[in-house]
């Protein structure tokens, strides 16, 4: 069989259509739309307390704050949905924690020796390390920011095929309608004309 015959390049057949109702046409998500409060979730696995997760000197409001800024931007609308955005804000946390870490580690050799030149070995490994936490830990945020967008692209390609379906729903029954118009027009004609 020639490979490029149009019968080797034809798509698999649809499957077969599943009756519908037609609805009203699902509107993307926006942050004007009023969305399911958070509360009426599902509870899922036991997550960590804020308490338990936040370090000496940090303050519970600020990642409160920061959790639901990422919760208004993302609009979860399932317990996964905002167990994945909760995931989001933990690990931007981490990586605002590493990063103020390293910065101490620089600012503290610096304060010691202000000529790169006179560190020792040791101050350059003590660096070294505190820049492999802080990269491991924007690796994992960028997983997470990752997991978040996919989800939301998810969403996206959804609420299109649902809109895509119900119009061409809506388009059969259009036709299927203008068909019955057409034939009863034809059958008074018919019985005018006898």
């Amino acid at each position: 069989m020639n490979p490029h015959s149009k019968k080797a390049i034809q798509p698999a057949a649809a499957p077969a259509p599943i009756p519908h109702e037609p609805g009203p046409v699902p509107v993307l998500p926006s942050p004007e739309v009023d969305l399911p409060p958070v509360s009426n979730l599902e509870p899922g696995p036991p997550r960590p307390t804020p308490s338990q997760f936040l370090a000496a000197g940090e303050n519970v409001e600020d990642f409160f704050h920061l959790t639901a800024g990422l919760v208004d931007q993302y609009h979860p609308a399932t317990a996964h949905e905002y167990s994945l955005v909760e995931d989001l804000a933990c690990e931007r946390w981490r990586l605002l924690r590493r990063q103020r870490t390293c910065n101490a580690v620089e600012a503290d050799l610096f304060k010691r020796h202000p000529e790169p030149a006179r560190w020792s070995e040791a101050d350059f490994k003590r660096l070294a390390q505190a820049d492999r936490y802080r990269m491991q830990a924007q690796r994992t945020f960028h997983g997470a920011l990752k997991s978040v967008k996919d989800l939301c692209k998810e969403r996206v390609t959804n609420y299109r095929w649902e809109a895509m379906y119900d119009m061409a729903v809506r388009h059969l029954e259009f036709e299927k309608k203008k068909h019955e118009f057409k034939a009863s027009a034809r059958n008074k004609r018919m019985e005018v004309a006898a």
